[in-house]
């Protein structure tokens, strides 16, 4: 009986928190002649940093980097691979890059993935955490935007485990499935 009741907490327990957090719709550009299942190669360059929170876009970069790995459907061009790309053609992620789709060919990727951390507001204290993020797949040969995702998660209480990196990741996870629906 002691089992039975715990197993039970522990279901109701699940239920509680996934109804913690919360998306909503994502709104979503998939170019007819692109079939997710093709692609083999991407790289994913830093996102660009919500407004007054310098290095949110590379912290949901990488956990989307990371999101997209788990897959097991995509080859990443690691981050330290770019850098040393980006470093022998004299260019750097942190500048300018005028010409993005020279650093995906260099990469010798299928697909880049750039993007932006539009809101994240952290929940601490009496709010919600909210992540607005839009990201675009870009076909490296013909610079043609294959998928675009502009998406919003957040967690609905200021429990210390919906910090803004576990909604982050959720938005991550919602994303990639977006753009992988045929």
């Amino acid at each position: 009986m002691s089992r039975m009741l715990t197993f039970l907490v522990l279901i109701i327990l699940i239920c509680f928190l996934n109804s913690c957090t919360s998306s909503t719709s994502a709104l979503v550009y998939k170019n007819p002649k692109y079939d997710s299942y093709q692609t083999a190669r991407v790289v994913v360059l830093p996102f660009k940093d919500a407004e007054g929170q310098v290095g949110s876009g590379e912290i949901v970069s990488s956990i989307f980097e990371t999101t997209l790995l788990s897959t097991g459907k995509f080859e990443v061009v690691e981050r330290r691979q770019l850098d040393k790309i980006l470093a022998e053609q004299n260019l750097s992620l942190t500048g300018l890059i005028k010409d993005t789709i020279s650093v995906g060919k260099l990469a010798k990727a299928d697909v880049m993935i750039v993007g932006t951390v539009k809101t994240l507001q952290n929940g601490k204290g009496n709010g919600y955490t909210i992540i607005t993020a839009s990201i675009k797949g870009i076909h490296i040969e013909t610079g043609m935007t294959l998928w675009s995702i502009d998406k919003t998660s957040s967690a609905t209480d200021g429990l210390p485990m919906y910090s803004w990196d576990v909604v982050a990741k959720k938005l991550c996870r919602d994303m990639i499935d977006a753009f992988m629906e045929k």
